[in-house]
């Protein structure tokens, strides 16, 4: 297993509800495929660079985890496909 170390911004908009849900189903993803979880991270609320779907804002939320190179090309599918995340950057740690 590899480690690796992700990015994502969520909508804005979102509440503290909605928030814990979709980072939820981020840990979640990431177990399914049999990785492991080693740092949570929230950043908070903070200004884009450009503009990213029509939001001028996002939730920061970094994570560090374990898994088989094999699944990060699914777990990028999937996050793509969650309407609640506007980006996300995974990198080899």
């Amino acid at each position: 297993m590899k480690a690796y170390e992700a990015l994502f911004i969520f909508k804005p908009d979102l509440k503290k509800e909605g928030l814990s849900k979709v980072s939820s189903q981020v840990q979640e993803a990431i177990g399914k495929h049999k990785g492991s979880i080693e740092k949570k991270d929230e950043w908070g609320k903070k200004s884009l660079a450009y503009t990213i779907k029509k939001y001028k804002e996002g939730f920061y939320y970094l994570i560090d985890f374990h898994i088989d190179p094999e699944a990060i090309t699914k777990l990028k599918r999937a996050f793509i496909l969650n309407e609640s995340i506007l980006r996300t950057l995974i990198i080899v740690a």
